[in-house]
């Protein structure tokens, strides 16, 4: 049916405006929390509305999947309702626990000067780098614990190992994600991803004015939770007033005169 005479046209524009309404709409959040590890290494863990109250921590080198549902356009959290996405944001919460070891080697081996002499130190810390990889979107965390200072002995004195346990560390990375398809479907669809859990590193820094004869080692664990925001719009078409029942019913009635009056004509 052609709708190029002005008459018709104006009144399907009526009978839709009538029918339609308009739209609300209002922006909404929903956050998704995993704890990476709590399933272990190479365990798959599915991420609720609840925020854990703490992170499952594993030593350096492994790995876990998370499983994160997707914003249900249609029934989510309200049925009868469309949900728009407008924006994902992911954050990697991690925690790390450690023991920090500091070696003197001054006069040890043959390395460094003598007489062996306690070194002081600042800032030792083990780092293990967490790397979460969810829907094309990567987000790099450094687990640090520590740092700590103090002093190492020498193997005179008590050295040349000083272990420093106890370290703590926390802190959280996040990433806006772009690709916003990949996190909206129907029905109860998941998206998948992983976290890694990489080799450690130690780092510190000897006095000045002391040789340099400290080597930085240890042990830590780290973990970490991840959190997945949604922003979106919640729009939901109204039940039409009695108003705009009353124009439906005459741009009805329009409509039906003006095909009866070009049926006619025919």
């Amino acid at each position: 049916m052609s709708t190029h005479n002005p008459s018709l046209r104006g009144v399907l524009h009526l009978l839709v405006a009538a029918a339609l309404g308009s739209v609300a709409a209002h922006a909404s959040i929903l956050n998704y929390y995993v704890d990476v590890f709590a399933n272990g290494a190479l365990g798959t863990t599915t991420a609720t509305t609840t925020n854990p109250a703490s992170a499952s921590q594993l030593g350096p080198g492994t790995s876990a999947s998370v499983l994160i549902p997707k914003l249900n356009q249609l029934s989510d959290p309200n049925p009868g309702e469309m949900y728009i996405l407008t924006g994902v944001q992911l954050t990697l919460s991690w925690v790390s626990s450690g023991t920090v070891q500091v070696s003197n080697l001054d006069c040890l081996f043959g390395i460094g000067s003598c007489p062996p002499v306690d070194i002081p130190f600042t800032s030792a810390s083990s780092n293990v780098p967490l790397t979460l990889t969810l829907g094309g979107v990567t987000v790099n965390a450094p687990g640090v614990a520590g740092p700590v200072s103090g002093t190492a002995k020498n193997s005179t004195d008590g050295g040349p190992v000083n272990s420093f346990a106890g370290q703590h560390g926390s802190g959280s990375t996040g990433n806006p994600v772009g690709n916003l398809a990949l996190f909206e479907g129907f029905g109860n669809s998941t998206i998948s991803g992983n976290v890694s859990n990489g080799s450690q590193a130690y780092s510190g820094t000897a006095g000045a004015g002391y040789p340099p004869a400290l080597s930085f080692g240890g042990t830590s664990t780290t973990g970490a939770v991840l959190q997945v925001q949604y922003t979106y719009t919640q729009a939901q078409i109204p039940v039409p007033e009695p108003t705009s029942m009353a124009l439906i019913g005459s741009a009805m009635l329009g409509f039906g005169l003006l095909l009866r009056r070009r049926a006619i004509k025919r």
